[in-house]
Parts: structure tokens; sequence; C-alpha cells
């Protein structure tokens, strides 16, 4: 009987119950119900390993090496294919199994050669090797469909006889994940009524184990195969059983499910679609009332129904003033979450509206936590609803468990974990509950260190990498956003930043990030910085210091170590005077065109060294010193100006003591970084008597530079040259210094000449652009009596306007 008929009989005995009543309808409905939830890998699947992103290059020696290889270089589906096909020729000229292409199928990666090999299997029979037949029963069980999707319609592809021999010998076989993954699949019903029969005797076999988990999915498999419930009791299903041979019982089955599907199909169709249509418009009506949706979740004999009540009262949950409003749901969801009878679906439906209320539904999620036989699906969504103080130490304890599998198929959820984490640190979260958690973080980042002191496959790199990364991102998370504590993992982030290092610098600079962000948190600051300007720390900063400096490939890794440094507030003095050096070379050879906002983290070496030569300089003399050692380089106007930027205010007594020497020398240059920097002075500094003095000093110096520029223009017709200049000026951030001079020796010298014309019209230029429609009607002409007046008649107004005209 194919698998079309067995949906719709799932369906048969659902209305049956509706519609009759009759306790036969009933036992039938209730054991095809469960079969008609999404199968994965049902209560009791095994966890999916955790996935290698790419393919491991072979030893040599290895007789797949040059396979392997070619592997490695395909780039286009051709070429994939024709080294899938060289691997399989090897195997068969050496007599053992395709493993280069085990290991695909294993890890999942590299993904595009996996996503080839998938679609070579589903397309091609002579691919398809019985080797690989284990590893797509345990993919087809996985929670994503992405995965189990393909993976089915592999299985699909092959020869039924095939899988299910290899279903056979997964069921008789040591291994229990392999057991509990054939389990999982058998509910497929590959092969039909009689693929099923065969499994059997293997499943009742499974009914003897030790682990709970394939016991549970063992039972459910024979449920859903055999269309009888006799629990996971082995001598119920060993008496049922008998003598029975494969022919019988397939005559059974298929008598069985010939006799549910006469008696229901046709009213099933009908009545099922009036009957869920009518029950989703009047939920939908209803979805703000908790009592009537409860209902629907309680009484319903429909999957459908219940579980867009589930989502809803999920949503109403979130939207609920009181606890109390909320008690009722919360108490029938916990409740339907706990019972194991009820479909995964359901389950996990009930799981993910809990999570609106965290706190509430957190003694449920926490025993469902408890049970065996949980699906990953099931207990992905588990995972998901920890949330809040409360789930702090059941998140540790899921979090060390997971560590240990971390070589294992058993790590699926760890990824989970690492992102929930950052959800259960609150102000309330307990002192023991924050330190089980950063410890679950630490024994993980200690757990992926010791992975990289070994030889690693490139796909192991990447798996254990992108763990290390995860984690420190989730620990920055914690400490900038929650201001929490992550002081424990400091050593830990240094150490696997210092074993991963430029084998996967994105991964080092997460975990730097990560120990720059603890010291972040106020309340831990002081302390963190004592441990780290001590031995051990201070000498495995040093360490990855003297590390990435010499390496031309460990620029953006450095720039991340002096960030932690620029934090610090300090790093060992031959690290300072070796970057101060570096920074004076460049500056005097190149201007940084970069500008990086004080608040952001500094995106080039240059402004890295910089901002931790300003963050060490502690006294105003150091500053000071440090400034004025940057303006003697030709190119550094940048680099003051986010040394100034950078440094906490008051900035006026750093600005005039530093610039004020350098008034004479380069007053237009001095004038340029003042009018940068004027932005970030407060009020206070603008008005206090040193900065005035000190900026009426740089007006009449830049003034009279201005002045000078302007009278070598006045006596000639000026050269090219000398209108760029005074064009610059005009419109350049001294400008307002430029109307000031312009007016004085206009006035001084109102003679006509083309000089003074080419002045005057970029002066009115000027006036026109800054104060729109106030100088429109301005002309600066003619003979000198009446240009003299006319400029004589603008002082007001350009005073009006600011200008500090004499």
């Amino acid at each position: 009987m194919d698998e079309a008929k067995q949906n719709n009989l799932n369906m048969n005995w659902t209305l049956k119950t509706w519609v009759c009543g009759a306790l036969c309808a009933l036992v039938l409905s209730a054991c095809v119900n469960d079969a008609q939830a999404q199968v994965t890998l049902g209560a009791d699947a095994p966890p999916a390993q955790e996935r290698p992103p790419s393919v491991e290059l072979q030893a040599e020696g290895d007789p797949f090496v040059e396979q392997v290889k070619a592997l490695n270089a395909a780039s286009d589906k051709d070429a994939r294919r024709k080294a899938i096909d060289a691997v399989l020729v090897r195997a068969a000229e050496l007599k053992v199994d395709p493993l280069p292409l085990v290991e695909v199928l294993k890890n999942r990666k590299p993904e595009a050669v996996h996503t080839e090999l998938v679609a070579y299997l589903r397309e091609s029979a002579p691919v398809r090797h019985v080797a690989f037949l284990p590893l797509l029963v345990v993919a087809a069980n996985d929670p994503v469909d992405a995965v189990s999707k393909p993976a089915r319609e592999v299985l699909g592809a092959y020869d039924a006889e095939g899988v299910i021999a290899a279903m056979q010998a997964m069921l008789k076989g040591d291994d229990a994940l392999l057991a509990l993954a054939a389990a999982g699949f058998a509910r497929q019903g590959i092969g039909g009524v009689a693929g099923r029969a065969k499994l059997v005797a293997p499943l009742v076999a499974a009914l003897e184990s030790k682990s709970s988990d394939l016991r549970a999915t063992a039972a459910r498999a024979l449920r859903d195969i055999t269309l009888l419930d006799l629990g996971d009791d082995a001598a119920l299903w060993r008496e049922y059983l008998g003598q029975k041979s494969e022919e019988t019982l397939v005559e059974e089955i298929a008598n069985r499910l010939d006799a549910a599907l006469r008696k229901s199909e046709a009213e099933r169709k009908e009545l099922e679609e009036k009957l869920v249509a009518v029950t989703l418009e009047q939920m939908n009506a209803q979805k703000g009332s908790v009592s009537a949706l409860l209902k629907h979740l309680k009484t319903s004999e429909f999957q459908r129904v219940r579980l867009r009540a589930a989502e809803l009262l999920g949503e109403l949950l979130a939207k609920l003033a009181t606890d109390e409003e909320a008690r009722p749901a919360v108490e029938e969801l916990g409740a339907l979450l706990l019972d194991s009878a009820r479909s995964e679906a359901l389950r996990v439906a009930c799981a993910k509206a809990l999570s609106a209320r965290p706190a509430m539904g957190f003694e449920y999620v926490d025993k469902a936590l408890e049970a065996n036989g949980l699906t990953p699906a099931l207990r992905l969504e588990l995972v998901r609803a920890l949330k809040g103080s409360r789930a702090a130490l059941r998140l540790a304890a899921l979090f060390q468990a997971e560590i240990l599998l971390l070589d294992s198929a058993g790590n699926t959820l760890l990824h989970e974990l690492i992102q929930q984490a950052q959800n259960v640190f609150e102000p309330q979260t307990s002192p023991e509950a924050r330190t089980a958690v950063l410890a679950a973080f630490t024994n993980l980042l200690r757990a992926v260190e010791a992975k990289f002191r070994q030889e690693l496959s490139v796909s192991e790199r990447d798996r254990f990498a992108s763990l290390a990364q995860q984690a420190s991102v989730s620990l920055t998370a914690v400490a900038r956003v929650r201001a929490a504590d992550t002081s424990d993992c400091v050593e830990a982030l240094l150490d696997v930043a210092q074993a991963i290092s430029l084998r996967a610098p994105a991964a080092s600079s997460s975990a730097l990030t990560a120990v720059r962000e603890s010291l972040g948190v106020l309340a831990a600051r002081e302390q963190l910085i004592k441990r780290l300007s001590a031995d051990p720390l201070v000498g495995k900063l040093r360490a990855l210091y003297d590390q990435l400096s010499q390496d031309s490939n460990g620029q953006g890794l450095l720039i991340t170590l002096l960030s932690v440094y620029t934090e610090l507030g300090s790093a060992p003095e031959e690290v300072l005077a070796a970057l101060r050096k570096d920074l004076l070379e460049r500056a005097g050879a190149s201007a940084d065109t970069t500008t990086t906002p004080p608040d952001a983290p500094a995106t080039t070496q240059r402004a890295a060294a910089r901002r931790l030569l300003a963050r060490a300089a502690r006294s105003l003399d150091e500053q000071v010193a440090l400034i004025q050692e940057l303006l003697a380089q030709p190119y550094s106007d940048n680099d003051v100006l986010d040394v100034l930027r950078f440094l906490p205010a008051p900035r006026g007594t750093l600005l005039v003591k530093s610039l004020q020497p350098r008034i004479e020398l380069e007053p237009e240059r001095v004038g340029r970084l003042t009018r940068a920097i004027e932005p970030l002075l407060s009020s206070a500094t603008r008005e206090s008597a040193e900065y005035k003095t000190y900026f009426q000093s740089l007006r009449a110096a830049v003034t009279a530079l201005y002045a000078r520029r302007i009278d070598a223009a006045l006596g000639a017709a000026p050269s090219d040259k000398q209108r760029e200049d005074l064009r610059g000026c005009a419109q350049g951030v001294l400008s307002d210094m430029f109307v000031c001079a312009a007016v004085e020796q206009l006035l001084a010298t109102p003679a006509t000449s083309e000089g003074r014309d080419f002045v005057a019209l970029i002066l009115v230029e000027k006036l026109k652009a800054s104060h729109p429609g106030r100088y429109d009607n301005v002309t600066l002409a003619g003979a000198a009596d009446v240009f003299k007046k006319t400029l004589e008649d603008l002082k007001p107004r350009l005073k009006e306007d600011g200008y500090p005209i004499s």
C-alpha cells in the first residue's frame, strides 16, 4: 500500500472518532494521529552531529589522496561529478568503501561538494554506494528540513530492499545511535508494507536495548508499522510476533490498512476540510480570548487546529499585562508539553508558545528537558525557551553536557546554547548561575584551544574555530549589552586567540574583542585591569603582540589586540616605543585618509596605534608631547585630530598647549585643526579666558597671513596660483578670517585693478554663499571712491553677521 494511502488513513480515523465516537475508531485514531505528525526522528532521535565545514585533505600515502585533491579543486558541477566518479572507481579497485565521500556525507562539508553528491545520488543509480546508507538514514532524521528532505529523497531513489537491509543491520548493530536513527526512519515506511514487515523483528529486538531512547523510538515505529499499540513491552511484542513469517506480517498489516481505508476514506476528505476551515476562521476571530483558544487547544480533534491555537496563544501571552491573565494558558500549554503521548509537532508548538512568557513557563520547560526520548526538534525548541534568570542553571548544565559531545554526533544544540546563553544574564540572575554559565563558556574555549594544539583537518579547524568565534561573540554581547562581568573567561579567551591565531583570524579577533568588551564592565574593570597588568595575563598579551607584529598577515588581528591595550590604558614600554616610532614615520610619509569616529573601533593599524598612545599618555604633559611630535610631521593632521577627539573632555587646555606654539609657524594649519575640533569643545571651554586668548592670537595670525596674500594679489594682476590660493582661503573653514582680511586690505587699496576686482569678486561670492539672500544686491566695483564707500556701507551688516571687522 503506498504512502499517500497511509496518510489518508491517518486522517480517516481522526474523522471517524469525531463522527462516530466508536471505541474501535478511537483506538485506531490514537495510533494514526500520532503517525500523522511530521516525521523527523521521532521523540527519541539521536542529535545530529556537528558538521565540519570542508573536506579533510588526506595525508600522503592515503589511497585516495589524488582523488581528494581533485574533489577539493573541482569548481563546477561537471568537475565535481567527475571527481566523485573517480573516488568511486578507486574504491572499487581497492575493494573498499569510498571513504572521502563518506566523510563528505558525514560532515556535510564542503557545502558545494555535499550538495552535488546528494543531487548525484538522487539522479544516478551507479553512484548509490551501500556505504552511504547509514549516513543518509541519520541525515533523514535531522530536524532541519533542508538536511532531512534531500536525504529522504535520495533514500527513496535507492533500491528499497537495500535500504531495508541497511536499516536491519543498523538495528542489529552495536552502535546505539545508528540503531536509534534506523528506528526513527522506520516510521517513514520505506519499501511499502513489505518493507515495514521486514523491520518488525529487528524493532522488537531493539525493545530489549538498555537505551530508553531506543526502546521508546522502536515502540513508536512498531506502532506506526503494525497499527498496534503494545507500548515498549518487549514481551507483548514477542508474543504478537510469535512464529509469524514475513508474508504473514505483510498480509496482516495490509489487511488492517485496507479495512481502515475502506471505512473512512470518503468521509474524511469532505468532513475534515469543512470542519477545519470553519474552526480556523472562528479561532482567528477569537485570537484575543485566552479561554476560547484554550478550548480549541484542548478539545479539537485536528492537529492543524491545535497547532494554530498554540501559535495564537503564544502571540497572546506576549501581550497580556499580568501573570494572572496568562496563568491558565501557561498551565495548559505546559501540561501538553509534558505529555509524551502528544505529537511532537504539538509539543514543539507548546514549547515555542511558552517562550513568550519565559519566567512562568520555565518549570514546564525544565521538566520537559529531564525526560528521555526527546526528538531533536523538540529539544531545540526547549532550549530556545530557556530565557531569563531562572533558566541560567539549567542552560549551564545543558551547555556542559553538550561540550562533552564535542567530537560526537550529539552536539547539535551547542550553537543554540551559545546563542541562548546571552538571554539568561539579568540583574536578578544569581552569582552561582552566572558563574556556572561562564564556566561552561570557559570549558568550551579550553576544549577548542586543546583541539588547536593538535593537528586538525581543514574541516575540523573550521568547525572548532566557528564554535570559538560564536562563544566569543556571545560573551561580547553579555558584557556589552547585558553589562555582566565576563572576566572569568578572559584568560581562556586569550589562550584560544593565541592557539587559533592566524589559522582562523576571524575567530581570534572575536576572542580578543570579547576581552576588550569585558574591560567595559565598570563593576569588574578595576580588578580585571590588575589581572591583565600582571602575570600570567600580561605575558600572554605580549606574546600575542610579538607574534602578530612580526607577521605581515596579522595586521587585522593586531589592530584588535591594540584595542585591548587601549581599553586597558597601558602597554609594555617597548611596545609603546615601537608603535610611536612607526606612527611618526607614517605621519612623515603620507596622510591618513581614513576617518573613524572616536566611539567606533579603529580600522587601521595607524589609527589603533595612535589611540593606544593617546590613552597611554596619562598626564597633560605626555599628551601635549605626543601631539607636538605628530605636528612636527608634515602629514599628521588627521592623526592629531583623532588623538584630540579620542582623549576625554575637557580638551581646551590640551588644545591650547599643543597648538599655541605653532601658530606663528603654521597659522593656517593650526586654524584648520582648531576648527575641526571646535564642535567637541564645551561652551565653558570656548568661553574660558585661556581659549579666548588662544583663539584671538590664532585669528590675528591667520588674518595677517591672508592679508599678506591679498596684498600681493592687489599689487599686480594675480597669477593662476594666487587666484587658486585666494579662492581656497575664501571657501575654506577659515573663510570668516578671509572676509576680515579682504575688507581691511580692499579698504586700504581701493584703486581700480585686476587684483582688486578679483578679490572683491570672491569676497562677494563667499558672502552670498554663507548668507543666502542677504548680499544678493551687493556689487563691489567702480572707481576707488565709489568702491570704498560701498565697502564702508557693508561693514555694519558684516558686524551683524558676526565678522569682527575693525
